[in-house]
């Protein structure tokens, strides 16, 4: 990064006197009757430091010389607003790709067959059942299937592109599935949520909470289901990194009439 920035910065420094060299320069006349020349486009160069440093924090280097000439080195750190935002797109990637394992092995034993689970793994969601009292995942009712094959159908296939999204970061492209999937999920989670502290569960076949302790335990597991959806909807919205269909500037080229 300081290698670019050096190049960035020498380059413009160049062009700087390059142009202090030329002040003697007498412009061409302008025909009567035709239009004045318009003001010169900015330098790339000038440019993409702008987009920069709209976004980072630049320290330049202290230096015994007076005058380092274009020799300037400039040590870039990312500004806070950028760290922030790098630490919600690990936290994103973080949650996308490990829902692809817990959909895989657990949330899809409400819809397909025992028999095509490891013994290994229906035991581990008995014994999750057990010790928290989900009956949802024991014994799930026909409106819980239909939320699991939602998740199945239409959001298995967007965790490992999300989760790439948010690894690489700055992907302005998955602002509207990220928006769209967020909305989903988050609304989904309304109906769980509710049926957990308000419904009365039988004590057989499988106990549900009955206490509310071990309902506020129990919503405690499916909560990060329902505020990470809801920040990455605050982040796809409020972010202008992913907000503005803005890139970096880029350099106009000339029109020749």
């Amino acid at each position: 990064m300081e290698l670019c920035f050096l190049t960035l910065t020498l380059t413009k420094n160049i062009c700087a006197r390059s142009r202090d060299g030329h002040a003697g320069h007498v412009p061409p006349r302008v025909r009567r009757g035709s239009a004045a020349p318009g003001p010169a486009p900015r330098h790339p160069v000038s440019q993409w430091a702008s987009y920069f440093r709209k976004t980072c924090v630049f320290t330049p280097q202290r230096s015994s010389n007076p005058d380092p000439g274009p020799w300037t080195v400039i040590r870039v750190r990312p500004g806070p607003d950028t760290m922030a935002l790098r630490a919600l797109e690990l936290l994103f990637f973080f949650y996308f790709s490990s829902h692809i394992p817990i959909t895989a092995m657990i949330d899809l034993q409400a819809l397909l067959p025992a028999h095509l689970f490891p013994q290994q793994l229906r035991d581990l969601l008995a014994w999750y059942g057990e010790a928290f009292r989900d009956p949802l995942v024991l014994d799930p009712p026909g409106w819980y299937r239909s939320l699991v094959l939602c998740e199945a159908v239409f959001q298995t296939p967007f965790f490992p592109v999300a989760a790439y999204a948010f690894f690489k970061g700055g992907c302005k492209w998955i602002r509207t599935p990220a928006i769209i999937y967020s909305t989903h999920v988050a609304t989904t989670l309304v109906p769980i949520l509710a049926h957990i502290l308000l419904h009365e569960f039988p004590m057989t076949p499988h106990p549900g909470p009955q206490t509310m302790q071990e309902r506020w335990l129990l919503v405690s597991v499916y909560a990060p289901y329902l505020l990470v959806p809801v920040l990455l909807l605050l982040t796809m919205l409020l972010s202008s990194t992913y907000n503005s269909t803005a890139g970096p500037p880029q350099a106009k080229s000339k029109k020749k009439n």
